[in-house]
């Protein structure tokens, strides 16, 4: 073997130690084995504003899945009155009952919140804002419906 040929076959050795070296620290940077080095702490007051938003957000969405669903049913119940000839007027006052029974319940659920002594003022405000939202529109939904009522048929 030539001395070329030796210094050759151990540079080649040398690079790919090097390579294989470099991708032993990549890995290691990647590696979740470096990840539990790094510790995260979440206060106690942002775990409670974590959860009183996530609990607000659950009755919200709940609230307008019951909304819409309300509606759905009612908007059914009125077409099958129609169909079968029924008065509306039954109708129209079970909507106006359903309502104001849904009112009732948003304002109940503002006092909770408000009365609320884990939640924070922030998630406190935005909750009922959107909470005061849903009874102005149920409350203009209320005014229309009584409206018709009144109108002759």
């Amino acid at each position: 073997m030539r001395i070329d040929d030796i210094f050759s076959a151990a540079s080649q050795v040398e690079l790919e130690e090097k390579k294989r070296r470099q991708q032993d620290e990549d890995s290691e940077i990647l590696s979740p084995v470096s990840w539990k080095a790094d510790r995260v702490s979440i206060s106690d007051r942002a775990r409670e504003m974590q959860q009183a938003a996530a609990s607000s957000d659950a009755q919200q969405t709940n609230d307008k899945n019951e909304t819409a669903a309300q509606k759905a049913g009612d908007k059914l119940s009125e077409a099958v009155d129609k169909a079968t000839g029924k008065a509306s007027s039954s109708s129209s006052a079970d909507q106006v009952e359903n309502l104001e029974k849904k009112i009732e319940e948003l304002q109940t659920r503002i006092t909770q919140v408000a009365g609320s002594s884990s939640m924070p003022e922030e998630v406190k405000e935005s909750t009922m804002s959107s909470l005061n939202a849903q009874i102005s529109q149920l409350t203009a939904q209320l005014a229309a419906l009584k409206a018709d009522m009144q109108k002759p048929a």
